[in-house]
């Protein structure tokens, strides 16, 4: 996937290698996994993809071993709480049902994570939950503002939407114009001030790996 959007990946694999041994799952994560796999192979390829792209833009920011191995993991269970509530459509259109549980997906997820006997650390914990909250305050579930996300959520959900982008069809390119236009401040046709959505430092990590 990262080769087709023209991303040379065999520089980085090195790193990914050494990051997944440093994720101690317990049984139950583990089996959660396998079944969120074995479910939807597509949407683990996403997971996949998304901690992996997650953890490239952490790098632009922190280098340190265990920030970057906080990230894949908060990304790599972003979705599990997917497995405790009735499947979501892929594809087309959803109805305000099926929104409302895509709403409680970021809820259930840092549940799971919480109540494991992994003792994850409270970076990944709120990661996990502040994973759709956007930095004009229209994100879910809290409605933070851009000074109260965490900054692996604020990677998190840049990267989530430029891989959505990607998913309906749009080029890199369409997809980084897009975000570019959502990371920056902006001003109405009343004058009013509109807040960004993502984090523009973010976005610059991640056109650096499209270019």
């Amino acid at each position: 996937r990262l080769s087709m959007m023209g991303y040379d990946f065999n520089k980085e694999l090195e790193l990914i290698d050494s990051i997944i041994p440093q994720i101690n799952l317990e049984s139950k994560l583990r089996t959660n996994l396998t079944i969120l796999k074995n479910n939807s192979p597509s949407r683990f390829e996403e997971i996949v993809l998304i901690a992996v792209l997650s953890t490239l833009v952490k790098k632009y920011f922190d280098n340190d071993k265990k920030s970057l191995t906080e990230i894949f993991t908060s990304a790599l269970f972003h979705r599990i709480g997917e497995l405790y509530i009735e499947p979501i459509p892929e594809t087309g259109d959803i109805n305000q049902d099926e929104l409302n549980r895509v709403y409680t997906i970021p809820i259930i997820s840092h549940l799971i994570l919480k109540h494991s006997q992994n003792n994850f650390s409270e970076n990944i914990l709120n990661t996990v939950l502040s994973q759709s909250e956007f930095l004009d305050g229209s994100g879910y579930p809290r409605k933070l503002l851009g000074y109260q996300i965490p900054q692996d959520a604020k990677i998190l959900n840049l990267i989530k939407a430029y891989n959505a982008l990607i998913r309906k069809g749009n080029s890199n390119l369409n997809a980084l114009d897009i975000l570019s236009k959502l990371s920056y401040s902006s001003v109405s046709s009343e004058n009013k001030i509109l807040l960004p959505k993502y984090y523009s430092k973010c976005f610059e990590a991640l056109k650096k790996y499209n270019l």
